[in-house]
């Protein structure tokens, strides 16, 4: 993996208990790169979900998981 590089965007949505669910590449890297950037995120602890008028609601987000090896 020498000299490889690159963001892999991963786009999901936050459910109301703060579990992801929906992930899907975004934006590839490689085949390699882009199943460890879903198994990080996938380790990831539960998030905060979105709030409309103080209640919790799904959401969409992005995240971007960036490697670099040298």
């Amino acid at each position: 993996m020498q000299g490889i590089a690159g963001r892999v965007l991963i786009g999901c949505v936050v459910e109301e208990d703060g579990s992801l669910s929906a992930l899907g590449i975004a934006r590839s890297v490689s085949p390699a790169l882009d199943q460890e950037a879903l198994r990080l995120v996938r380790a990831m602890p539960a998030w905060v979900p979105g709030e409309q008028a103080g209640k919790p609601v799904r959401c969409r987000h992005t995240i971007e998981v960036n490697f670099r090896f040298n």
